[in-house]
C-alpha cells in the first residue's frame, strides 16, 4: 500500500462511526452489525482506494456491495 492509498483509507476511516451506524439500521443486532463493518473495511483495504471524494457515499458503496 502507497501512501496515496493509506491517505484515502485514513479519509475513510475518519467515518468509523457513521459507518458503524449505517450498518446497524441495515442488519438486524448488534453482531451482524459488527460483521457488515468488518466486512466493509475488509473489503477497503482490498480495493485500496487511492482517492476518495465522498467518503460517506464511497461507504455506503462498500456497503452495497458487501452486503
Amino acid at each position: 500500500m502507497n501512501r496515496t492509498d493509506v491517505t484515502a483509507v485514513e479519509e475513510l476511516l475518519e467515518h468509523a462511526g457513521w459507518l458503524r451506524q449505517l450498518a446497524a439500521h441495515l442488519v438486524q443486532g448488534p453482531h451482524d452489525a459488527d460483521d457488515l463493518t468488518q466486512e466493509v473495511w475488509r473489503a477497503t483495504l482490498a480495493a485500496r482506494p487511492a482517492h476518495v471524494t465522498a467518503p460517506r457515499a464511497w461507504l455506503a458503496g462498500a456497503v452495497r456491495n458487501v452486503g
